[in-house]
């Protein structure tokens, strides 16, 4: 089958000028986004381990819409995030959130999430300094950056004991409890959807969500959706809302086993 403009495209990555990159990636992005059968199309050129040079440019427009082109590929199938951990493109979209601007930030963030769905990347993530960055960028990151991480939290968090350890370790439950009430309204409700992993996992993690002041903010976010002041569609806010309260429920019935232990 012809695969129209995609080998030129690619070819373009490895030898193109900075403004034919840049089009290129661009041309990428319309073509990958939400298209399996382009995705693989791109694959097949050889197009993943150039995306992720580019991940490493001097440029920041190359390196935004390379991002954005990993974060199509992430969004839609397992062939694409096969094809992105095979080229170690995991590490590359680690290091991005680190030292990228915050476009670039948002687009890495988004892909880990998307990689997150997975649990044969969970580790790979984690080993990278996936938990650290991600953590980080809900401190310091654009909104968007901060839904994103905290949706990769999420993720992360999937019945993956040694994630949830790491989240611990750096920080995390303080950030994810801050961003209930610091965030917009969908950061807000990822955080509340990761603290729910997490308070359904280790003790560590249980005792940490108490000592942040969760229950209290959780039990705030949940007084905000009812009353409309955190924005989103009405259905998915109260059905995300309730299971905020579970998390509430859960932290506040180990608060007492903790209490009844000391």
């Amino acid at each position: 089958a012809d695969a129209g403009p995609i080998p030129s495209l690619v070819t373009l990555l490895a030898s193109g000028s900075e403004a034919g990159r840049e089009r290129a990636l661009a041309t990428l992005g319309n073509l990958s986004f939400r298209n399996s059968a382009q995705q693989v199309a791109i694959i097949d050129a050889g197009g993943a381990p150039l995306l992720i040079s580019c991940l490493s440019e001097s440029h920041p427009t190359v390196c935004e819409r390379a991002a954005a082109v990993l974060r199509n590929f992430a969004a839609d199938n397992p062939a694409s995030r096969m094809a992105i951990s095979a080229a170690g493109g995991i590490p590359r979209l680690v290091g991005l959130l680190r030292e990228g601007n915050s476009t670039a930030q948002e687009h890495a963030a988004a892909a880990l999430w998307s990689m997150a769905y997975e649990s044969q990347y969970r580790a790979a993530i984690a080993e990278a300094g996936g938990i650290a960055g991600l953590v980080a960028l809900i401190a310091a990151g654009s909104p968007s950056g901060q839904e994103n991480a905290a949706a990769a939290l999420w993720n992360l968090t999937c019945g993956n004991s040694r994630e949830e350890i790491a989240i611990v370790a750096t920080g995390g439950i303080t950030s994810l409890v801050w961003l209930l009430s610091a965030g917009n309204g969908v950061a807000r409700m990822n955080a509340a959807d990761a603290l729910a992993n997490l308070a359904d996992g280790s003790t560590q993690a249980k005792a940490a969500i108490l000592e942040a002041g969760g229950i209290n903010a959780l039990r705030t976010l949940l007084l905000s959706t009812e009353s409309g002041a955190v924005p989103g569609d009405t259905a998915a806010t109260h059905e995300r809302s309730a299971w905020a309260l579970v998390v509430a429920r859960e932290c506040a019935g180990k608060a007492l086993e903790l209490l009844d232990v000391v």
